[in-house]
């Protein structure tokens, strides 16, 4: 679960994430496009970023939970983190099926919607 203030975002098993109005509570949409179970969410206040076993992040409008872009193969199974810094997206992932575990942090741009832009690995 997510809340920056203005809504509440729940991620859930059955791939998709709920967007609420907070502090009410009211449904606004669901963000359904993931293949397998949504395991990250974040928000900042023009995008929804969300990953999920399926090996995607996606990128959504906050303000009409529109698809705005798909980045494939982000990470194999794993954990992720998003930060925000001005208008990229940093992410931070683990690869637990190699020893040792790798670690992966790719930044993107939400502006042009590029993929990665600087990959580096550990």
């Amino acid at each position: 679960m997510r809340l920056n203030g203005e809504c509440v975002l729940t991620l859930n098993e059955d791939r998709t994430v709920r967007v609420y109005s907070f502090p009410e509570l009211k449904f606004e949409f669901v963000l359904g496009a993931h293949r397998a179970a949504v395991n990250a969410v974040s928000i900042s206040e023009s995008f929804i970023v969300s990953a999920s076993g399926d090996r995607s992040v996606r990128l959504w409008d906050a303000e009409t939970g529109k698809l705005l872009r798909t980045f494939d193969n982000h990470h194999t199974r794993g954990y992720v983190l998003f930060l925000y810094a001005s208008s990229h997206l940093l992410n931070f992932s683990v690869d637990l099926l190699v020893l040792p575990p790798s670690i992966f942090v790719r930044l993107w741009s939400c502006q042009d919607l590029r993929t990665s832009i600087f990959v580096f690995s550990i």
